[in-house]
């Protein structure tokens, strides 16, 4: 497994401190965005004990808030692996 190391930097970005108030460091993203997939996975047949009542609040705040950084946000709910 190789894994990638991230150079983190302070950043004077105010949009990004307004969304990170706390964050000393931020990964530094390329102007140019690309798709960002969601996948909410909130019901299980084998297993109704399990679902996940609140997953959509999550994902409508997470898809907005990726929306904001300007990327290109899919959702899907439920998927299965075979998918």
């Amino acid at each position: 497994m190789k894994l990638i190391e991230l150079n983190l930097k302070p950043t004077s970005n105010p949009r990004i401190k307004q969304l990170f108030p706390n964050t000393v460091k931020v990964f530094s993203m390329t102007k140019r965005r690309g798709r960002a997939l969601i996948i909410n996975n909130k019901n299980f047949i084998e297993r109704p004990d399990l679902c996940r009542e609140g997953s959509d609040a999550d994902v409508e705040n997470m898809s907005a808030m990726l929306k904001y950084l300007k990327f290109d946000v899919v959702t899907h709910t439920d998927l299965k692996s075979e998918v």
